[in-house]
């Protein structure tokens, strides 16, 4: 997310994703105050003072108080339903290696580069 993607100011809309969701769907949220830490938010839909919270302006994780925090802010629900998508795919493609115990024979040594550069891995016996 770059500098300017993460700016959060008063009247912007988010979506809420609770940590523990019984129907399992988030709802936006809009921002009513900004600090320098935090940004105070309350449910759009709703005029309950439960639906009212506070997240980390730079993590986008909701306040628990003395608790661990009970959701996470995303920029949109298409946000949060693509870092899901990319979660998936990323479990997917973990546990078909964790069932691997040597190396494919389609696989090069130019891929092995490859996967070496993009987990910043480096070669035994090298630097």
């Amino acid at each position: 997310m770059s500098k300017q993607e993460n700016v959060v100011r008063e009247g912007d809309t988010f979506y809420y994703v609770p940590a523990y969701r019984r129907d399992g769907s988030g709802y936006n949220i809009v921002v009513t105050k900004v600090g320098r830490k935090w940004a105070g938010f309350k449910r759009t839909d709703s005029q309950w003072q439960r639906d009212e919270g506070r997240f980390d302006i730079t993590t986008f994780a909701v306040d628990g108080g003395d608790f661990s925090s009970p959701g996470n802010i995303y920029r949109s629900e298409d946000d949060y339903r693509e870092k899901v998508a990319l979660n998936q795919r990323w479990n997917a493609i973990a546990r078909h290696l964790r069932g691997l115990y040597t190396r494919p024979q389609h696989i090069t040594a130019a891929d092995m580069d490859k996967i070496e550069e993009i987990f910043h891995l480096s070669r035994e016996g090298e630097g």
